[in-house]
């Protein structure tokens, strides 16, 4: 405040400057007097004015001029005038003016001065003054009293712009401000600065924080008086402006070299410049991507959309599914901490918008405008897949197998119980083709930790007891189920035994005639093995086949998968080079060895002769006497194969009862004859082989 006490006048103010003004005592006040007839009537003073120091008075929110006035007129007119920047330059612009009498009572009750309030907030900046100004318009004129004059303002809250300018060697043709684009005030500036020669980058390096106010828009200005930006024909100057948020920075503007705005051309002296409006907000923006699994969608669309509060709705954002896979995805900026509400919808033919359940986890709760609800991240987001109108992914159909054929106990159905409905009701499982694999199919969530077990129904309720340790359960050795994460896409699971992680098994026992190999006392001194793809890798690994009984015929038992082929060759040694060669008759796929396939019984395979598909002829006279069955069992093919193909047979199929099932004939010069007893049921059959020499029967099981 500015107020002359009793005995005092603003001349004595520190600050005050001014012509024609006196200092009076009005009902014991003391005021100052702009008198522009102080000096008498003769006096050539035509404007006399009192102006108030300089006041750094920019960023407030609102600013307030107060005085008190007494003002006599007697013809003369008072100006009530404020120092302030127009389009950046400084001058005199009156705000009021006074022409009638104001505080003048009569003689007898004295003068009361008035109070006068202005809001000159439109007029603040760093060098605001206010000037009274009286003007008799040429005549004996009057006067004006005033004192008590006070300037009073709320702050605005600032935030933090940090400008770093390297400039060329110029630095003197170098300069910034920082301007409100409303009222073209300039709230920051800077430069011109020193010349650097020789160039030196960091001494031509100014770094300036300023606040400015946290509303409004702004405007950064870098000026060039000369007109070539930060470049001085060898030197490349730069400069970076940021908003200094409690995050982090936000660029506001950046650059080097020549300004984007250069009016001049190459014509020197004419300012070229670079600039950049901002506002003060430190929001900061993040990525969030959304995805919509479309797959369970019925109606017909052409793009799937994102509609949210982030934009009041409109317009919804478009939707992409560049793999094809009817998930569809879109990325918006949008601001940290923001309380997102938003939907899917589609675009023509079918205009949709999701229909989303108000008591699900992921919504408002609001039942009229049922939306998802997200409160925007500090980091880069990718949200997870969810189905269409639904909190979580699309379920995915899970087909489940199991295997119950060594599976003692008698039982009705299988059945598989879970967690996905807190293991009830189990699901019944079904054995469409009656081969005791079991299956179920349900319908999960993508991504949900599964844990299950089969089980079967009356008249023996069983659970299967599975093993801790195995790596298909969850370690629990109290409560041991399977595990299974649910994968993103429909999935069969592999047939596995009951209570094992894997397939059943069963013993398979091979057998290979070395008797001639024998005779001939060509029988390795490694020994005789068999290789093949029950093996698995590494490739070469071969398995030692014995003679218990020195009967020349070797053999081994293996553990295979149930229900399963495999392909072997036997040898003599334990290197490759001496493997058998297998005719023709009895190769597998691809001709790599002997094939044999297996049903869900224990099998011991009939002996061969080594490179033969039949077993060695010694010492039997009689071509019948030397034909080999096999599999056997069999899941429904087998084969006859024959040393001795001198002569025709035919091979009759019955049933125990007798019954001709199917007959085939096996022509002479035909070592090998395959016969096919799929469409026949499980059970144990009688082949019948006749020829002109006799007949021989043999029995072949089928187990499929």
């Amino acid at each position: 405040a500015a107020t002359a006490p009793s005995g005092a006048t603003w001349q004595a103010k520190a600050g005050y400057t001014g012509n024609g003004y006196t200092a009076t005592t009005l009902n014991g006040t003391s005021f100052v007097m702009v008198d522009d007839d102080a000096a008498g009537a003769s006096g050539a003073t035509t404007n006399s004015a009192l102006t108030t120091p300089s006041f750094p008075a920019l960023g407030y929110d609102t600013l307030t001029m107060k005085f008190k006035s007494v003002f006599k007129s007697w013809g003369g007119k008072g100006y009530i005038e404020v120092w302030r920047p127009v389009n950046g330059i400084f001058g005199w612009q009156t705000i009021d003016s006074l022409s009638a009498d104001e505080g003048i009572g009569a003689a007898a009750t004295g003068w009361a001065a008035v109070s006068k309030t202005y809001n000159v907030t439109a007029h603040q900046s760093n060098q605001f003054k206010a000037r009274f100004r009286y003007d008799d318009k040429g005549n004996w004129a009057g006067w004006w009293a005033i004192d008590d004059f006070e300037l009073d303002g709320t702050l605005s809250p600032t935030g933090n712009v940090r400008v770093a300018i390297t400039t060329d060697i110029y630095g003197s043709e170098i300069s910034w401000l920082i301007r409100n684009t409303a009222n073209n005030l300039v709230y920051a500036s800077g430069g011109p600065y020193q010349d650097v020669s020789p160039y030196n980058a960091a001494a031509a390096t100014h770094i300036d924080t300023v606040a400015i106010p946290l509303t409004g828009n702004y405007e950064f200005r870098l000026n060039d008086s000369w007109g070539d930006g930060l470049f001085d024909g060898a030197n490349t100057g730069t400069y970076l402006v940021e908003k200094l948020c409690s995050w982090g920075t936000s660029i506001i503007d950046s650059g080097s070299g020549a300004n984007d705005n250069d009016p001049g051309g190459a014509t020197g002296g004419i300012v070229s410049y670079d600039s950049a409006v901002f506002d003060m907000s430190c929001v900061q923006y993040k990525n969030v991507t959304f995805n919509v699994d479309m797959n369970r969608v019925s109606q017909t669309f052409v793009n799937a959309t994102v509609g949210s509060n982030s934009n009041n709705w409109w317009p919804w954002a478009a939707m992409t599914d560049a793999n094809g896979d009817n998930i569809w995805e879109a990325t918006l900026s949008l601001p940290v901490g923001f309380a997102l509400e938003y939907k899917y919808g589609t675009e023509d033919p079918n205009v949709l918008q999701e229909q989303n359940d108000p008591t699900a986890p992921c919504t408002n709760g609001n039942a009229t405008n049922t939306n998802r609800v997200l409160v925007v991240p500090a980091t880069d987001t990718v949200l997870n897949v969810v189905c269409w109108s639904s909190c979580t992914s699309c379920p995915v159909d899970v087909t489940f197998n199991v295997d119950m054929n060594q599976v003692s106990q008698t039982f009705v159905n299988a059945t598989v119980g879970s967690n996905s409905n807190n293991w009830w009701p189990w699901a019944a499982m079904t054995d469409a083709n009656g081969d005791n694999i079991w299956e179920a199919t349900l319908s999960l969530p993508v991504g949900f930790a599964l844990e299950y077990k089969y089980g079967t129904e009356d008249p023996n309720v069983l659970q299967e007891q599975n093993d801790p340790t195995a790596p298909c359960t969850n370690g629990n050795a109290t409560n041991t189920n399977r595990v299974l994460v649910i994968p993103a896409t429909d999935t069969v699971l592999n047939v596995v035994c009951w209570s094992q992680c894997t397939a059943c098994d069963v013993d398979v026992t091979l057998k290979v005639n070395m008797a001639w190999e024998k005779a001939n006392n060509a029988i390795s001194t490694d020994g005789i093995h068999v290789a093949g793809d029950f093996q698995g890798p590494p490739s070469g690994a071969f398995t030692e086949m014995l003679d218990t009984n020195n009967d020349g015929i070797y053999e081994v038992t293996l553990s295979v998968p149930a229900n399963s082929s495999i392909q072997y060759t036997f040898i003599n040694g334990n290197t490759i080079a001496n493997s058998e060669t297998v005719p023709t008759a009895c190769v597998g796929p691809n001709n790599i060895g002997r094939v044999a396939t297996f049903a869900y019984g224990d099998s011991t395979m009939s002996p061969v002769c080594f490179g033969k598909c039949t077993d060695c002829a010694v010492g039997l006279g009689e071509s019948l006497q030397n034909v080999s069955l096999f599999p056997n069992p069999t899941r429904g093919q087998f084969n006859l194969a024959r040393m001795d193909a001198a002569t025709e047979v035919a091979v009759s199929v019955l049933d125990l009862q007798g019954k001709v099932l199917t007959v085939a004939k096996w022509n002479e010069g035909v070592d090998a004859l395959s016969i096919d007893l799929s469409s026949f049921a499980n059970g144990v059959y009688m082949v019948r082989m006749t020829s002109e020499e006799g007949s021989r029967t043999m029995r072949v099981s089928v187990q499929k």
